[in-house]
């Protein structure tokens, strides 16, 4: 991101964080990056246990998947495939219970709106998860 004058963007406040664990499937790996140009996000991200380097042997894994352009491709498609099916059968089993989702193509993770079936539970512990007063819904 550029030093750009007509640019409205402070690049102190933008930070990207990818997950290629996620996107391979591939579990226990914890494999990712953080890019931030705001120094204070990237001294904290080091100190946490979840941000850090990883071994030469997992490097060494991955290097040799992703230089293999034939198999990256047709993971990628067919994965892609595989999730907009599960999302789609996932979301429409969760809209027969009356639970909506944001709207998305496919993922790995679905936001839904759990307010309706958690009821009263929900508007009574409210103020407990996130310490306001609690309002009927």
């Amino acid at each position: 991101m550029e030093q750009d004058p007509a640019n409205q963007i402070n690049p102190e406040l933008v930070h990207i964080i990818y997950s290629l664990s996620k996107d391979m499937g591939l579990p226990g790996f914890h494999v990712g990056i953080l890019y931030s140009y705001n120094d204070g996000v990237v001294s904290s991200a080091r100190k946490m246990s979840s941000f850090g380097l990883i071994s030469t042997r997992t490097q060494h894994f991955l290097a040799s998947i992703l230089s293999d352009e034939v198999f990256v491709e047709s993971f990628l498609s067919e994965n892609s495939k595989r999730l907009a099916k599960r999302h789609k059968v996932f979301t429409q089993g969760l809209e027969q219970d009356g639970i909506t989702c944001l709207a998305s193509n496919a993922s790995l993770y679905v936001w839904m709106d759990l307010r309706r079936p958690c009821g009263i539970w929900w508007s009574e512990n409210w103020c407990l998860v996130v310490g306001e007063r609690a309002t009927t819904m």
